[in-house]
């Protein structure tokens, strides 16, 4: 007999995830060296990608040290989340090997203070220390003779046990070690490359691992104390052209901090910084008596721009605040230029740095392209970096349709998905305007049966109110005033 079914039916239907949506932020990637011999274990962090939320997640990742001359990556940690008050992540890459990039610190005695013997040198390695008595007659073990930690200046700070073998009325210890040496840290570890048995990344390849780990699209690359080496940047920017077969980033690269102003648009052009996808910074600046790279702070500056933004990158970090106190050269010598100087720095592809209200500000919006380019798309800063983001994004966002049946519907809510996008950005402001369709001429037959579809993206992003002029002219009519018309 038939069932006829009276009352409620109950039934659930299987969670669909959301579509991907962009990030509200910028994510950058810095390449560096850090102070691995804070960790327990030093060689943990040798080149594997971190993405890092807050400070203290990067500072357990790779320890922190205010020595921002050999510790680059120190340097990004500072400004990001302590100068720059972001929120927002950070991808951090260490290449410094404490298995290679060490120098041995001969034996020398050291006296007891308080039962404690501090080393003043940074970048010790904790299991590298032999401790011995003055006369070096007797070797004393860790943990049943002295204990060792790190102070909060990463110095390492040997502690005498009362219940080991040092006398008690030892006023000294004979202190041998290796510490991190960073100097031998070269261009060649930045650039990395990828083994061709094992497939194993290191430096700068490991670009391609960033969004399959974390599902974050690398928006800057920068590597600061290295990217004015030209190799490196040529590195950089070869790298940042198409990550896992689709992804844009920019590299913001540092150009050579001890040439002077007037000579660095010829140094530019000598060394082949002239790619579209490369922001170029000059010289350097110094905060709090801190040195940086201009690399550094420009990266900060612009990834607070984009989160003012709701992460989009459609406003440019010029005349943005720098978190500088002054612009200095590499060798300390401050750099004071006016506007008319900078502009003519600008004008050969450079972001520099003025101080015209009483705020240091970045200032430029041209890419390295410019002046050979001057079109907005490849001479914009701004503009670059807004088809980059909506390239990224239109990628992230129809992802799940990879592999769907192509038929009519699927590319109708394709395109009808996108331009409902474009439409968002047109309306925040982020886009003047923008379409996507699907011509007939832009895909044949041919290629419709071997299921590749081409969306065709027509979209203007605004450019920077690069130059605003006034016009003044003395208006005789006003001179009625005197007779009341």
């Amino acid at each position: 007999m038939a069932i006829e079914k009276h009352g409620f039916t109950l039934t659930e239907k299987p969670m669909s995830p959301q579509a991907a949506r962009p990030p509200a932020y910028s994510t950058p990637v810095f390449v560096g060296t850090a102070p691995v011999n804070l960790l327990n274990d030093p060689s943990s962090a040798l080149n594997v990608p971190v993405l890092a939320r807050s400070y203290d997640e990067a500072v357990a990742a790779f320890g922190f040290s205010y020595d921002f001359e050999n510790f680059t990556l120190s340097e990004a940690i500072h400004s990001h989340f302590e100068l720059h008050k972001l929120g927002s992540p950070i991808v951090l890459i260490n290449v410094l090997d404490p298995a290679v990039h060490t120098e041995v610190v001969a034996a020398s005695v050291k006296p007891i203070i308080k039962k404690t013997v501090t080393i003043e040198e940074q970048g010790v390695l904790r299991n590298s220390l032999v401790v011995k008595s003055a006369d070096a007659a007797s070797t004393y073990t860790l943990g049943t003779d002295y204990g060792v930690k790190f102070d909060a200046n990463g110095q390492i700070v040997i502690s005498v046990l009362g219940s080991g073998t040092i006398p008690a009325d030892a006023n000294s210890l004979s202190v041998a070690f290796s510490k991190l040496d960073a100097s031998g840290v070269t261009g060649t570890d930045i650039i990395g490359g990828t083994d061709d048995e094992t497939g194993i990344r290191s430096g700068l390849d490991l670009l391609e691992e960033v969004f399959p780990r974390f599902q974050h699209a690398p928006t800057y690359l920068a590597a600061p104390g290295y990217s004015q080496e030209p190799m490196v940047a040529a590195a950089m920017v070869r790298n940042s052209q198409s990550l896992n077969g689709m992804f844009r980033v920019r590299a913001v690269t540092d150009l050579d901090a001890s040439v002077r102003w007037n000579a660095i648009a010829q140094w530019k052009q000598d060394n082949g910084y002239r790619d579209e996808r490369q922001i170029n910074t000059y010289p350097m600046a110094v905060r709090s008596g801190r040195r940086y790279r201009m690399s550094t702070l420009y990266t900060g500056a612009a990834c607070a721009t984009d989160a003012s933004n709701d992460g989009v990158p459609a406003e440019s970090a010029s005349n943005k605040p720098l978190m500088a106190d002054a612009i200095i050269y590499s060798d300390g010598t401050e750099m004071v230029i006016g506007k008319s100087i900078a502009d003519e720095i600008n004008a050969e592809g450079i972001v520099t740095a003025i101080n015209f209200t009483g705020t240091i500000v970045a200032w430029g919006n041209r890419t390295g392209a410019f002046p050979d380019f001057r079109d907005p798309q490849r001479g914009f800063i701004p503009v670059r970096g807004m088809f980059d983001w909506v390239e990224n994004n239109f990628a992230i966002q129809f992802w799940s349709k990879v592999d769907d049946m192509m038929n009519t519907r699927v590319v109708q809510e394709v395109t009808d998905g996108a331009n409902i996008w474009l439409n968002g950005l047109v309306a925040s402001g982020y886009l003047l305007g923008g379409r996507v369709e699907f011509l007939e001429t832009e895909n044949p037959i041919a290629d419709l049966m071997q299921g590749k579809a081409r969306f065709h993206f027509f979209i203007t992003p605004p450019g920077p109110f690069q130059e605003i002029e006034g016009i003044f002219e003395y208006d005789t009519s006003y001179m009625n005033a005197f007779f009341g018309a």
